[in-house]
């Protein structure tokens, strides 16, 4: 029997053939079990999420570590998340109205459970942040997002020593674009999909945005979106604007900004100002355009204090300007000839078509998103996989270090975990971690994982991992 049923056998039991009485308020307080196998998504809907994280109780002197949660939220379900670094007791009593959806304990050493509250346990490996400014606060809150697909929290209590009782009655909830958490599909992604209007969609909330404003490089990439789905005049505004932003940007921010730009120019460039050049007429009235908006459209840079080398090099930017569009006039017949005898080889050359989306297939928008949802679900496979915790001498750190692709393929076949041990530190001498490759299968939709190999590292190397030292490893 699959370990992924007996949550719901025991639920079942608990309801069913140990029925609660009708004269008592609430079940009796019992041992919850904590399954250690991923805890499934649907534990969020419609629920209201808890989080409770801290390094230690407050009281672990008197009490032996024991954190009594309290909550009353008449009428609603609520997922529990409960994380501590040092080892607690979390006890949990639930209001008569009040359903526990499922308690979801993470920490270093092994938490336990008692609960009145007729409900399901898994224990987990979360990332530890016990603060809002805690260096892994973003990373759980991260974690949380990829494991059930939540944009928020809606009660967050964090702090380094836990009080014996803690009372969840209101919320105040934390929403994870506010705090800076990526939710979703980033825009940069979504400009990759197979499907024109989202890949168009996401070049529009680009162009519009702030950012793009501060950062101007990033215009290039919409433009060439705008190219490939056949809005070429709009391609060739935002190729002009761009340049001209990042242009100015330079007078004031150097770094490698001045090489992105080349590589802009050599990649994204020639297909569309060879489509630019085919009509000079039509092209001399974007770079009008461009400059219209330039002055309209606020520019971070603009205000900044010039040096008298600054407001010459931005003098030069415009009258470049000015003079490569009378070059295009002057020259209007020549370069419109040239131009379209090299269409063809150019677009053969720069433009991949991008083949439309197919069933079944996933949206290359999503492939990062979906890669690193399975990196937190492989990390936390490997943190309770008893062969591993064998052979590392028990785990206090597990990481995704790399993966492998095969060809012809978009998702890993194969993911490669580097594992600390509990026996030593990195510090210390004959330090080794262990290094699993993990295996992932997708035939039932879900990604199933199974360890291939594990060896200890030499010399703090990582191994390469191809099928054939797999096999010899395992002998």
């Amino acid at each position: 029997m699959k370990s992924r049923y007996l949550p719901i056998i025991v639920l079942f039991l608990l309801l069913f053939y140990f029925p609660a009485r009708a004269d008592m308020p609430q079940a009796s307080k019992y041992s919850l079990p904590l399954f250690t196998s991923q805890p499934p998504q649907e534990l969020a809907a419609d629920a209201e999420i808890v989080l409770i994280s801290g390094h230690t109780g407050a009281n672990k002197n008197e009490t032996g570590t024991v954190v009594n949660i309290e909550v009353n939220r008449p009428g609603s379900r609520v997922l529990l998340i409960l994380e501590n670094v040092n080892q607690i007791h979390w006890n949990v009593t639930a209001s008569p109205s009040t359903a526990i959806a499922g308690i979801v304990a993470s920490g270093l050493e092994t938490p336990t459970v008692t609960t009145s509250a007729l409900t399901q346990g898994y224990r987990v490996r979360l990332p530890s942040a016990y603060d809002k400014n805690h260096t892994g606060y973003k990373q759980l809150l991260t974690t949380l997002h990829y494991w059930f697909g939540i944009n928020k929290l809606d009660v967050f209590r964090g702090m380094t020593e836990l009080p014996n009782v803690i009372s969840v009655t209101t919320l105040s909830p934390v929403i994870f674009a506010e705090v800076g958490v990526k939710v979703g599909i980033p825009a940069q992604e979504r400009l990759k999909s197979c499907d024109p209007g989202i890949a168009i969609n996401a070049a529009n909330e680009i162009i519009h945005s702030t950012s793009a404003l501060k950062e101007p490089l990033d215009l290039f990439a919409p433009a060439f979106v705008f190219y490939k789905r056949g809005k070429k005049d709009e391609a060739v505004f935002w190729y002009f604007a761009a340049e001209l932003r990042t242009k100015y940007q330079l007078a004031f921010e150097k770094e490698d900004r001045g090489q992105l730009l080349q590589i802009m120019r050599m990649t994204i460039g020639p297909p569309i100002l060879n489509y630019a050049f085919q009509d000079i007429s039509n092209c001399c009235r974007i770079l009008d355009s461009v400059l219209e908006w330039d002055k309209k459209t606020p520019n971070p840079f603009r205000d900044n204090p010039k040096t008298e080398s600054a407001e010459k090099q931005i003098a030069q930017i415009y009258a470049g300007l000015r003079e490569y569009k009378a070059k295009l006039i002057a020259e209007k017949s020549d370069i419109e000839n040239k131009a379209k005898q090299a269409a063809p080889d150019i677009e053969q050359t720069y433009v991949k078509a991008d083949p439309p989306c197919q069933k079944g297939q996933l949206d290359p928008a999503h492939l990062n998103w979906v890669i690193m949802k399975e990196r937190s679900l492989v990390e936390n496979f490997i943190a309770f996989h008893s062969e591993v915790i064998q052979k590392a001498k028990g785990v206090s750190s597990v990481s995704v270090a790399t993966y492998k692709v095969r060809r012809q393929e978009v998702l890993p076949y194969r993911y490669i975990v580097s594992v600390y041990g509990l026996d030593k530190q990195p510090w210390e001498k004959d330090f080794r971690p262990v290094y699993v490759a993990v295996d992932v299968s997708r035939q039932n939709g879900a990604p199933e994982f199974k360890v291939a190999c594990m060896v200890f590292s030499t010399n703090h190397r990582m191994p390469s991992f191809t099928d054939e030292e797999c096999r010899q490893s395992n002998r």
